[in-house]
């Protein structure tokens, strides 16, 4: 069973293009063995890094269960090939939504039959998810779902005895500790480590149990301590280790952490520069997008505004090719969309379970009492239904906000480094043997979020890519090109988030489309259907456009208060 966690599981690795399978070919010839083969054969591919090769024998277990009658044997096969599934999506491919959507259904399975093994690994998986996500965007958007997450992995693994998984969900936790401190939380779990039985030997215990020791003296503010605690964490790193880049990159990062909250920045800035170079010897992504954005903070503490602003922008271009603001909404509202499903189901079998004890019912005041019982029960589920829409809206409207601050730091930014090299090299040609430059990919996708982020264009319903060129200033194919090449989607996909964007906001604005309609809205920004804008809207978002709307307006009508 594969564990993804940030210091040992979602190191990304790069797969050459001669090394791909054609998976076709595999899935068609290989679909004739039953399960437990194909099981056995994509653990064999996993241990030999052959990604390609496991992911085409767990998926056809999986795709061969799908919507089955299953027995309860069979769902633990099934929970296990989702499971194994999310674990090459996010390792490999750094396919995060697709993985966290295989966790979660892999969660379900599990605690419908009782999988306590496999809750432990899904839990652990999923904090990994949001714990990178948090690294990757250099904030904590998702803080409460690492720590829900984590707590749950430590306690199903505690009671299977699955010791590295228990130890890895600690590790995460320490990870997150300084930029969320609970202190009474950390020491409570903290305490359920250290009073449980792992045998010696175990891996990562010595290196966790100095994880702790350090982090219980950094929430206790002694930040002194706590570096010295974190520094002496590479004597018990195994070099020949396959994660040890990883683990050292942890406690590299844990000991600038303390060495800037005792505010000795220029120590967390060494720290943070040797963790920058491991994680690029090692090429670990999200640990190199962390270390960006930790020396912009430093550079910037200690007057250095040429280095805080480069290091700046390294962080933006480096976030920008892992993850999108789109991406992460996606990934935050799935959890409490799937709560939401979960809940009308058993609003619906409780209404079922209802219905068929009233047949037994023939005294009135017995049925009157189970109705009043029924009404009581719907009533609080549909409160539990309102509060996560409510929270998906909140997430929404806070990455909004964040979207524009990051949008307008970084037009000022590209204007200043566009000046410097203008200086530098004026004169010099723009484009050479009709390959884009780095720099030039970097200004038309700058002046790309700036067309779609004034309204005046994309509110047209007949935008086109080419009218987007002629306002960025380049060619079409150029435009294209850059677009599909550095976001990953087409023109279309990223007009109708520009649209659904600007929709949020102006849903939000409740004295100026306050008083409008949700069709209104949509054909304000370019819809030209409610049905087409309340799919977009959905998909994207989380919620329905009417659901944004109601949090909206109750959210207007408190504050007025």
């Amino acid at each position: 069973m594969k564990i993804i966690l940030i210091i040992l599981a979602l190191l990304l690795l790069h797969i050459p293009a001669s090394a791909r399978v054609d998976a076709v070919e595999l899935y068609d010839s290989w679909k004739s063995n039953d399960n437990a083969r194909l099981m056995k054969m994509g653990e064999g591919f996993d241990v030999r890094n052959s990604p390609d090769s496991a992911l085409v024998c767990y998926s056809i277990v999986a795709d061969r269960m799908a919507d089955s009658q299953l027995s309860k044997e069979d769902k633990r096969i099934y929970a296990l090939a989702l499971n194994n599934l999310g674990y090459i999506y996010a390792s490999y491919f750094a396919n995060y939504q697709r993985a966290f959507t295989l966790f979660q259904q892999s969660t379900d399975i599990s605690e419908e039959i009782g999988y306590s093994a496999n809750i432990a690994y899904t839990s652990l998986n999923m904090s990994g998810v949001y714990l990178i996500c948090n690294q990757i965007y250099g904030n904590r958007l998702f803080s409460d779902e690492i720590w829900e997450w984590c707590g749950k992995g430590i306690d199903g693994a505690i009671q299977c005895q699955e010791w590295t998984v228990a130890l890895a969900c600690m590790i995460n936790i320490s990870s997150v500790c300084p930029d969320d401190p609970r202190p009474d939380r950390f020491r409570q779990l903290a305490a359920k480590i250290s009073s449980s039985p792992i045998p010696e030997g175990t891996p990562l215990l010595e290196f966790t149990r100095g994880l702790i020791r350090g982090t219980l003296a950094y929430v206790g503010k002694d930040y002194r301590k706590a570096a010295e605690i974190f520094a002496g964490l590479h004597s018990v790193i195994d070099p020949g280790e396959m994660q040890a880049a990883r683990l050292k990159t942890i406690a590299l990062s844990a000991e600038a952490r303390a060495h800037e909250a005792a505010g000795d920045f220029l120590s967390a800035t060494r720290r943070t520069l040797e963790s920058l170079s491991t994680s690029r010897e090692a090429d670990i992504p999200d640990e190199i997008t962390r270390a960006y954005h930790r020396l912009y903070e430093y550079y910037s503490r200690m007057g250095d505004i040429a280095m805080s602003r480069e290091y700046l922008f390294s962080y933006y271009s480096k976030k920008d090719s892992i993850l999108t603001e789109r991406e992460l909404a996606g990934i935050g509202s799935m959890p409490l969309v799937n709560r939401m499903g979960r809940m009308s189901a058993e609003i619906k079998a409780e209404k079922q379970k209802k219905e068929r004890m009233a047949v037994y019912f023939s005294v009135a005041g017995l049925v009157a009492l189970f109705l009043t019982v029924y009404a009581v029960s719907l009533v609080r589920s549909r409160r539990r239904i309102r509060a996560h829409s409510r929270e998906i809206y909140r997430k929404h409207v806070d990455l909004l906000k964040s979207e524009k601050r990051e949008r307008d730091l970084r037009k000022a930014l590209e204007q200043e480094r566009a000046e410097y090299f203008a200086a530098r090299d004026e004169g010099s040609q723009k484009y050479k043997n009709s390959k884009i430059s780095e720099d030039t990919e970097q200004e038309i996708l700058g002046r790309v979020a700036d067309v779609l982020a004034d309204p005046r264009f994309f509110t047209d319903p007949k935008f086109t890519l080419q009218q987007l060129s002629d306002a960025v200033g380049h060619s079409y194919k150029r435009v294209s090109q850059v677009i599909n090449d550095k976001l990953g989607k087409n023109f279309k996909t990223l007009l109708t988030e520009a649209r659904v964007k600007e929709a949020c906001e102006r849903l939000l604005d409740q004295e100026n489309y306050g008083g409008y309609t949700v069709e209104y809205v949509a054909r304000s920004v370019g819809f030209q259907s409610r049905s087409n804008f309340s799919v977009a809207f959905k998909s994207i978002v989380g919620i329905s456009p009417s659901e944004f709307q109601r949090n909206a307006r109750r959210k207007e009508d408190s504050s007025g208060e």
